[in-house]
């Protein structure tokens, strides 16, 4: 931790806490107590009080949903994992937003092999079911809202998330919900204009960017031309020199 904690009711995240530090603290929790806690847990149990109390409950399975932060307006946002499954990267722009942001990762339960096809009918599922539980909250009585009585359904993702957004609004709006213009940060390509596939060594300078960007450390291949550093026989040029200042930075 940047900063190490002074008492047990400190947040993890106010102390410097992010995405990578919370994955390397629930795997010392597993190895060491032998609980398996998901990472947003984070979001519910972020002090050291908090995280006792979840250790001593004993582990808990990952559902879709995650709240990750409430507000005086509504209806709630549903932000979309990028890959990794994970919704820790949204924690603090939820936060800064003032509004009800409930965030979507993977559960547990799926087959091996799932498709993206198939978690987006997973989240559309959630998604529905919980904007019908969240109006039928509000309403003394009576029968069950239907779809089209609940408020405008927000759904944004970045990443990966982006793509799985546009599919889980198309599958809300076909079930009749009212869905807002889903908000797709980052996408690789433009869902209506396929391009080239992308090189590998692009994919692997995008998430060294992606990684550096979590952990608030400079990109260590910023200004290299992953395709021109390329050499015969799929090796890039100065892997072993850059490999070892990496090491050097991290430690």
């Amino acid at each position: 931790m940047p900063h190490a904690p002074e008492s047990r009711d400190q947040d993890f995240f106010a102390l410097g806490g992010n995405s990578l530090l919370g994955v390397r603290l629930m795997s010392l929790v597993r190895t060491t107590l032998g609980v398996d806690l998901p990472l947003s847990t984070l979001f519910t149990h972020a002090t050291v009080a908090a995280l006792a109390e979840a250790v001593r409950g004993g582990p808990v399975g990952r559902t879709a949903l995650v709240p990750m932060s409430r507000g005086d307006q509504a209806p709630a946002a549903y932000w979309i994992h990028p890959v990794g499954g994970d919704v820790v990267c949204y924690r603090e722009l939820a936060a800064k937003l003032g509004m009800p942001v409930t965030g979507v990762q993977v559960p547990d339960g799926l087959p091996s092999g799932f498709l993206l096809a198939e978690l987006a009918d997973a989240y559309a599922a959630a998604i529905g079911q919980d904007s019908v539980d969240a109006s039928a909250g509000g309403r003394d009585g009576g029968e069950a809202p239907s779809p089209g009585s609940c408020p405008e359904i927000r759904v944004a993702g970045w990443s990966m998330g982006g793509v799985l957004a546009l599919e889980v609004g198309e599958r809300l709006m076909r079930q009749g919900f009212a869905v807002a213009p889903v908000v797709a940060v980052d996408l690789m390509e433009h869902p209506d204009e396929p391009g080239p596939t992308p090189r590998y060594t692009d994919l692997l300078a995008w998430f060294a960017r992606d990684v550096s960007q979590v952990a608030g450390v400079a990109d260590p291949l910023a200004g290299i031309d992953p395709g021109r550093a390329a050499r015969p026989g799929g090796r890039t040029g100065g892997t072993t020199a850059r490999r070892g200042r990496l090491r050097r930075r991290h430690r």
